[in-house]
């Protein structure tokens, strides 16, 4: 029982060290995720490399899949450079076996040690999360050096060549690589305990031929992550989902048929290390991804457009809502999820501006279609909050840097004072359906102030929008400047309409419009000057 226990454990560490790492290396990563995906250009080449470049980064084909699906599904990405991608993810994945084919069992006690110090007892957040990727690379070790153990004690060595021996139905491995790696959502943790049970075996009793279709099984089961995050997407997402399984069942078939024809493939790997079973299973996992990315590629936008056809759209106008953020980037690296919310942020705010610019203009010149669309853009903007409020609170639970910490806490405050400016653009269109419905007029003097006001309002929400966008200091003073000549316009032109009613220049509900017009104008300034500070206060 103890054996048993101390297998579970070794599986245990294992796969949480490769997590541990993975995420380690997200973080160390943070920020360049958006400058290495905006190299996925129209070029094929330079996608694939991209989705190299990023899964080595993070240690997670999983991850750069979702990130790369999430992309389509908010069009920063098209549909042929997600596949790309998703292409270099298989052949960066590959990294992980190659690491765990290093025999360092011994020092990977001393090497989680030293990551425990280095997260624990030091303050620097930089060597912190360098600390977390040493701990779990120990981790990682430490689970592979107990894992063995328990095998030796087990004798399940025995029990699985014996398993090889009776069950040498190629289909049945692939299953079985498929269904495993399915369950436990990683090709590079299957592929790793692989490693493991071959490095404990003695020489001569298992080869790389019996692993041959396991491994190509984990490859396609290795989608898995993908699909289920698609579920919940667009229909540009799931096309790109579907496309990752149908890359991978291709990549497995053509391997095969090659595999078939000229066995000794597996000859040739055997050569590279003769003596080395957990190398062997690496490099034949590297050469897999390789041969089928190598493959797929030129013929990666035939797929594309198969895949339009299969999953067509349905002629619908698309549902208003956010454009940057969905719900599966909540599955990948932490610092992309908070950098989208940063932009959808930044939009909703220029959209909120556009808005009170729309509804400003409709005021003055009336058109019932600008007032229609004020309405619909108001519409939207409620709704990207709440979908914004309902992404930020799962992602602010999530383990953050200080940082992203601080721009989630942010933009929980500053989102519902950004609905509000839209609010006071529907307010602004309803008090010219008044006027035309009641056939109100103003004074000459009385149109000439709420120009003004309305005018220097846009100014100071447009130095607050820009303080968002750059986190430009300049910023600071020109929003406070500017909402204290709104405050002092209200106050001066509220005494020039006193006096304009008490000579009778001026009708009463007139008047009730007038005034109205500035309060929601100046309260536009204040919003303006909260959202400001919010961000000065936090120190973004």
């Amino acid at each position: 029982m103890f054996s048993i226990f101390l297998l579970l454990g070794g599986i245990g560490m294992f796969l949480y060290g490769i997590d541990v790492m993975s995420k380690g290396l997200q973080r160390l990563a943070s920020g360049k995720f958006r400058s290495i995906l905006e190299k996925a250009t129209g070029n094929g080449f330079m996608a694939v490399l991209t989705g190299v470049v990023l899964t080595v980064l993070i240690q997670s084909s999983g991850a750069s899949s979702i990130m790369a699906i999430s992309f389509v599904g908010s069009g920063l990405l098209s549909l042929l450079q997600s596949l790309y991608i998703m292409l270099g993810a298989n052949i960066g994945t590959t990294v992980t076996a190659q690491i765990i084919a290093f025999d360092i069992e011994v020092i990977a006690p001393l090497i989680f040690f030293i990551g425990v110090i280095l997260t624990n007892f030091i303050k620097n957040d930089a060597v912190k999360r360098v600390g977390v990727i040493v701990l779990g690379f120990g981790l990682l070790f430490t689970g592979i050096y107990i894992m063995g153990d328990a095998i030796s004690e087990l004798d399940l060595l025995s029990v699985i060549s014996g398993f090889l021996g009776t069950y040498s139905n190629p289909a049945l491995h692939l299953l079985f690589g498929v269904v495993f790696t399915a369950l436990i959502q990683s090709s590079s943790a299957s592929v790793g305990m692989l490693q493991v049970l071959a490095m404990r075996a003695a020489v001569g009793t298992v080869s790389l031929d019996s692993f041959v279709y396991m491994i190509i099984g984990m490859n396609i089961g290795a989608c898995a992550p993908t699909v289920l995050a698609s579920f919940s997407g667009s229909r540009d997402s799931r096309r790109a989902a579907v496309g990752s399984l149908i890359l991978k069942a291709l990549g497995a078939g053509i391997f095969i048929a090659v595999f078939l024809i000229f066995p000794g493939v597996t000859d040739l790997v055997k050569r590279l290390s003769p003596s080395d079973i957990a190398r062997q299973i690496a490099n034949f996992h590297l050469l897999f991804n390789l041969i089928a990315s190598l493959v797929l590629c030129p013929v990666t936008p035939m797929i594309s457009r198969v895949l339009m056809r299969i999953i067509p759209e349905k002629g619908e106008e698309k549902a208003p809502g956010p454009i940057f953020i969905s719900s599966d980037l909540l599955i990948g690296p932490s610092s992309v999820a908070v950098a989208r919310a940063h932009e959808e942020t930044v939009h909703m705010y220029e959209q909120a501006y556009a808005n009170m610019e729309m509804a400003i203009h409709a005021f003055f010149h009336p058109s019932e279609d600008e007032i229609k669309q004020v309405l619909a853009d108001e519409n939207t903007i409620d709704i990207v909050c709440n979908e914004l409020s309902k992404f930020l609170i799962p992602l602010s639970t999530k383990q953050l840097t200080s940082r992203e910490s601080t721009q989630v806490s942010i933009m929980l405050q500053i989102i519902t004072d950004i609905e509000r400016i839209s609010d006071h653009a529907e307010n602004i269109v309803q008090f010219r359906q008044t006027v035309d419905e009641e056939g109100l007029t103003f004074s000459e003097a009385g149109t000439g102030e709420m120009r003004a006001i309305a005018l220097q309002s846009l100014k100071t929400l447009d130095a607050s929008l820009n303080y968002l966008r750059t986190g430009d200091a300049s910023d600071v003073n020109r929003v406070m400047r500017s909402e204290d000549m709104v405050n002092n316009m209200q106050a001066e032109f509220m005494d020039n309409h006193v006096t304009r009613l008490q000579r009778t220049a001026c009708a009463p509900r007139s008047g009730v419009i007038f005034t109205d017009m500035l309060s929601d104008l100046e309260r536009c300034a204040d919003e303006a000057v909260r959202i400001t500070q919010v961000i000065q206060t936090a120190g973004a």
